[in-house]
């Protein structure tokens, strides 16, 4: 697989997710005011309880596998934001893991942590590439890349910060409808 249809395919993924995301925050902002709003809601929530570990593992796979395919088969240099979002996705791979077998609550809080940073992290790098936020150089090693700089830039906004911005509030969606699942399990028992 080439660059370009590595990207075009993360683009829609990141898209897809996007609309994924406007609609359900529309639904939950519904659900205030109309009950079949409430019931889609709960629809989605209980239909999340015992699968948002596996949504988000997915999620973070694919984070991980598309930015390594950025830096070792494309050879595009991280910036230093890639590299920080970097160390804070890859770890919710191990993390993921671990919660299929284990399925302990702890371990979906830490990964809830790990993603808020994650999401600040790309939002403050999608600021700098629209020039939303001004920054000095954000380099690498001083020959490095620029934070600021787009490599990429699909449907008029998708950059790869964006994919990752995307990706990180996935996860952190997918961990919260499993906690309202699961209290919503704990208040029928």
């Amino acid at each position: 697989m080439n660059t370009q249809s590595l990207t075009n395919v993360l683009a829609f993924l990141t898209l897809a997710g996007d609309i994924g995301l406007v609609a359900l925050v529309l639904v939950w902002l519904a659900s205030y005011v109309a009950s079949p709003a409430k019931r889609l809601l709960n629809f989605v929530i209980d239909f999340m309880h015992g699968k948002d570990g596996a949504f988000a593992f997915l999620v973070a796979v694919l984070s991980m596998s598309g930015s390594l395919f950025y830096s070792e088969v494309a050879k595009l240099t991280p910036c230093l934001m890639c590299w920080y979002q970097r160390i804070v996705m890859y770890p919710l791979v191990i993390i993921f893991g671990v919660d299929f077998f284990k399925k302990k609550p702890a371990i979906r809080d830490h990964a809830l942590v790990l993603a808020s940073i994650g999401i600040l992290l790309s939002t403050y790098q999608y600021l700098l590439q629209f020039g939303v936020i001004k920054a000095s150089s954000c380099e690498v090693n001083g020959a490095g890349v620029s934070c600021a700089q787009k490599l990429t830039l699909n449907y008029g906004y998708i950059t790869i910060p964006m994919m990752t911005l995307t990706a990180f509030a996935l996860i952190i969606t997918a961990l919260l409808l499993g906690k309202a699942a699961d209290r919503r399990k704990a208040q029928k028992v």
